[in-house]
């Protein structure tokens, strides 16, 4: 399990999306993804259920953000 903390906006959501390989409806993905010598294509075949993005509630503390 990853957390990733970060003020909204700050790209959280998009960095776990993209390790999760679900770039579906990004304009273009730059660079490369591998994991541990594993390309996304190979990722979502085999390992589909084991790397997920599920974006749930949460709880945000703004006032860190602001400073």
């Amino acid at each position: 399990m990853v957390l990733v903390l970060g003020c909204p906006g700050a790209g959280c959501s998009t960095f776990l999306k993209t390790i999760a390989c679900q770039t579906e409806g990004y304009t273009s993905v730059e660079g490369e993804i591998s994991y541990g010598g594993l390309g996304p294509d190979q990722v979502k075949k085999y390992y589909r259920d084991q790397v997920i993005y599920n974006q749930g509630n949460s709880t945000t503390v703004l006032s860190e953000c602001r400073k």
